[in-house]
């Protein structure tokens, strides 16, 4: 809280009993101002986040800037976040809702559901003139992951003809467009922004011919799906339960503001470097930030969008797992 300012009045002496009688109210007035000051401090502590690189890692740049004195931890992959999340040494992870979920519905976790950082990021991006309707073959990522069971709840209302070809990575259909071995490709941002660039150098028009979000939207009435989640401990202190209420403010303005001011996307990701954030560079991310859908909500406010989700993994009931 910050300082408090306590009005000085100076009284004449024409009236010296009025004046004593208004000292007194001044004095009560001030002694209530300091106590009501006193209990209504709350107590900050540092927190030690860990987080993937990419997305995840620009929401929580307020968090890594040179004056905070949190400690995030930015990794490559899933496998350090899972093991992280049953072993419990961090006062807070960002990890893929789906993931932190279903370990804390298997019993395997500790952690709750904090607040949705990212959203839904995926979309077709083609060659000039392919189109999805056309037969062919389709290069694919995440084959019975995120990605592929959102693709099947999508792709009927996109009309695909196509042959899907599914791959291990995002670069790897990258690959196949850049060589031209397939014309038309599901890719997620900020990857899709930096693959049409490289392959404009190239003298190869990619262009994107369909928004998976939108289409999600059709499907199911909702704007659209959880991507990575911030989540505590289901047991936290009061302290560091208060710190993640006010670094999750920080976070949601400081989106606002990237939102807001396109070109304070660049000083941002340039002032905590894109390689600790894990990302080709802040240039891309400028160009990307539209469709990356990064964006900071209470998980308690997207309860629908988190069930819909999560009904995709046959789980049912999430709301225990849930920070209220």
């Amino acid at each position: 809280m910050g300082t408090l300012f306590v009005p000085i009045f100076l009284f004449g002496s024409v009236n010296d009993k009025r004046e004593q009688q208004m000292k007194k109210i001044l004095s009560a007035v001030v002694v209530g101002l300091l106590l009501l000051n006193g209990c209504t401090k709350v107590k900050l502590t540092d927190l030690k986040v860990l987080t993937p690189a990419g997305a995840p890692a620009i929401a929580l740049i307020p968090l890594m800037i040179e004056n905070s004195e949190d400690e995030v931890v930015v990794v490559d992959g899933t496998d350090v976040i899972s093991a992280e999340l049953v072993k419990g040494d961090y006062d807070a992870i960002v990890a893929p809702v789906n993931l932190g979920l279903t370990l804390a519905i298997k019993g395997n976790s500790d952690y709750i559901l904090y607040g949705v950082l990212t959203w839904g990021n995926l979309y077709v991006v083609a060659n000039e003139g392919a189109t999805l309707d056309q037969a062919g073959d389709m290069a694919l990522f995440g084959q019975a992951a995120v990605p592929q069971k959102i693709w099947n709840t999508v792709k009927s209302s996109l009309g695909s003809v196509r042959n899907e070809v599914y791959y291990n990575a995002v670069a790897d259909v990258q690959l196949q467009l850049l060589t031209k071995a397939m014309d038309i490709g599901l890719m997620a941002e900020p990857a899709l922004s930096a693959t049409i660039a490289k392959a404009k150098t190239q003298g190869i028009t990619l262009s994107i011919v369909a928004d998976v979000q939108e289409s999600w939207k059709t499907a199911t009435g909702l704007d659209n799906y959880p991507q990575a989640g911030l989540f505590i401990k289901k047991d936290a202190t009061k302290e560091v339960k208060n710190s993640v209420k006010a670094r999750f403010i920080e976070i949601q303005e400081f989106l606002a503001s990237m939102n807001s001011n396109p070109d304070s996307i660049v000083s941002s990701v340039e002032e905590v470097g894109a390689q600790r954030l894990g990302i080709a560079s802040a240039a891309i991310i400028k160009t990307a930030w539209d469709r990356m859908n990064v964006e900071a909500v209470l998980a308690k406010d997207a309860k629908d969008e988190i069930q819909a989700f999560m009904d995709l993994f046959g789980m049912s009931d999430i709301s225990e797992y849930i920070d209220k």
